[in-house]
């Protein structure tokens, strides 16, 4: 995975990587790797981890070791390297980590921290050259790892690891025998593991019984001796048993001239998982030359990756229960009573409802008239402040206030869809504050309607004709014919049915008035003459346009809580 795995560190691996993810391992865990890097170096890696429930313990070892490598000295004569007699040589550079590991959470119980891992490595160096002829050179050394994860969502994990990170002063060096004293380069990590699908992914239910994880590490020096890298993997886990991993690993290189260059080097490997042992193979690039590629090859026991459950939100404590009116409550009144308890009276000093103080019982009960501004839906904040004058609870009640008129009384079928109508502002009252239901329309008081409905301007503005028209009273035969047009229905090239009894299917307008009773324009005419000359009134206006389909959709936007 492009050794990107900083963010996701979630077995026994993270003593090497990042030690805080020892945390999440379950009872016993243990882990080797073996390879020989560039045909030469054998290289060795030991763990082994243990669960103590709230902590983890971890021990940890990596050696280097390179054989057969031949002694050289300077000819005097020629002035050349040449062999030296003397025999073989061999280095050995080890480490080995004590590791401790803790979740937080375990210990202190806040939602802040859940999810947040800690942990630490003590580090012992050891290093030798073998086979001198005359003395073993040998340096001993002691450093530092730390380490953090953090799982704010269940698809994401962010991890940070510092390596050496002990001070010189402190004791961060190695002290070769021969007295001399050398710093221990300092490097930090930081991560991301994005889980794309499985589990408590991303896009959890696709593919559910599979996962993806997208991960990346960004690693620089604490004082720039290196170029910054970056390393990218993926992780696809097709089944219980078996992972694919593929990655992008740079490292540092040196160039002509004394400088440092990056390399792109590819990685790719699997993981097969069977009774509680995983064998896991990797395969690395190195430079560009084909020799030293290398082949890595692990097995560990015990190894699962931990299933982290899905993220919910911290639940808010609720310090109100509003009792009146229901939410989304539809009224006529311009004033509603809300009334509800308080559920932590301690805590509670003040209740306001849009900025206006209820009044408060001693039996934790509150109560407040409040006055709705404006027709149509209105918000109001019902708002609890504690005694240091925080908001302890902020809950929002819609209201909906239908327009009334004194000559519509409550009994009136169509009250609320005139009501409703008007709080739209498609269809006013008069100064009187009367609807006047039974008033004949003019040509302009429709078009006029119409035009405030701002659905097609155009359209209204062709239905204008001469002065002297305008003011003509409007038959129900010419309504139809004009709503017909402006809802946009088509009309058919014959009809062979009268859509009334009154209404010949040769009649002007009687291909309008059929569609207009099949699309339910007319449906409060059921089991009546239609009397296409008769002089529409408002009420009948009301009656139509709120059967218009996108005018109905507002309409019972409004009044879908009845």
């Amino acid at each position: 995975m492009g050794r990107a795995y900083v963010g996701m560190a979630d077995d026994i691996n993270s003593l090497f990587q990042n030690v805080s993810g020892l945390s999440g391992i379950s009872d016993w865990q243990a882990t080797s790797m073996y390879t020989k890097l560039i045909e030469d170096v054998d290289y060795k890696l030991l763990g082994v981890g243990r669960s103590l429930s709230r902590e983890a313990l971890g021990v940890g070892y990596v050696n280097a070791s390179v054989t057969g490598s031949q002694m050289s000295q300077r000819d005097p004569v020629t002035d050349r390297i040449v062999p030296d007699s003397s025999g073989a040589i061999g280095y050995s550079s080890s480490v080995l980590l004590f590791s401790y590991a803790v979740d937080p959470y375990k210990y202190v119980n806040f939602d802040l921290i859940d999810g947040l891992s800690l942990g630490l490595s003590l580090k012992v160096f050891n290093q030798a050259l073998t086979g001198h002829p005359s003395v073993d050179v040998s340096a001993l050394g002691y450093d530092m790892d730390v380490g953090l994860k953090y799982r704010p969502l269940s698809y994401l994990s962010l991890g940070a690891a510092g390596y050496n990170v002990l001070p010189y002063e402190l004791g961060g060096k190695l002290m070769w025998g021969s007295g001399i004293t050398e710093s221990i380069p300092a490097s930090a990590k930081l991560g991301a593991d994005l889980k794309i699908w499985g589990e408590g992914g991303l896009m959890e239910r696709r593919f559910s019984n599979q996962s993806l994880d997208l991960t990346y590490d960004y690693e620089f020096t604490i004082h720039n001796v290196r170029p910054n890298l970056q390393h990218l993997g993926l992780e696809w886990v097709l089944y219980q048993f078996l992972s694919l991993r593929m990655g992008v690993d740079q490292d540092a290189v040196a160039q002509g001239g004394g400088g440092t260059g990056v390399n792109n080097n590819f990685s790719a490997g699997l993981g097969i998982t069977l009774w509680g042992l995983r064998f896991d193979y990797a395969f690395h690039t190195f430079g560009e030359l084909s020799a030293n590629n290398t082949h890595f090859f692990s097995l560990s026991y015990g190894v699962e990756r931990k299933k982290y459950p899905v993220y919910k939100p911290p639940e808010v404590k609720t310090y109100l229960s509003i009792l009146e009116p229901q939410d989304r409550m539809v009224t006529f009144d311009p004033y509603v009573l809300i009334k509800g308890s308080l559920l932590d009276k301690a805590e509670i000093k003040e209740v306001k409802v849009d900025q206006m103080s209820a009044n408060l019982y001693a039996d934790g009960q509150f109560m407040l008239l409040a006055r709705i501004k404006d027709l149509g839906i209105n918000t109001l904040e019902v708002k609890a402040y504690s005694r240091t004058g925080r908001i302890m609870d902020d809950q929002k009640l819609t209201i909906i206030r239908l327009r009334s008129f004194k000559d519509i009384r409550p009994e009136n079928r169509s009250r609320e869809k005139i009501g409703a109508l008007a709080a739209l502002r498609y269809m006013g009252g008069f100064w009187d504050d009367t609807f006047r239901p039974e008033r004949a329309v003019t040509r302009r008081e429709f078009i006029e309607i119409l035009a405030k409905t701002g659905k097609a301007p155009a359209m209204v503005k062709s239905f204008k004709v001469s002065e002297p028209k305008m003011k003509q009273v409007l038959t129900r035969a010419e309504t139809v014919s004009l709503l017909t047009k402006f809802a946009g229905y088509k009309l058919p090239k014959i009809i062979y049915e009268k859509p009334f009894a009154d209404v010949p299917v040769k009649y002007w307008a009687a291909r309008e008035i059929f569609v207009a009773k099949k699309q339910g324009l007319l449906d409060y005419f059921k089991g009546k003459n239609f009397n296409p000359k008769q002089k529409v009134n408002r009420l009948e206006i009301a009656e139509m346009l709120s059967r218009i389909d996108f005018i109905d959709k507002q309409v019972q936007g409004l009044l879908f809580s009845k």
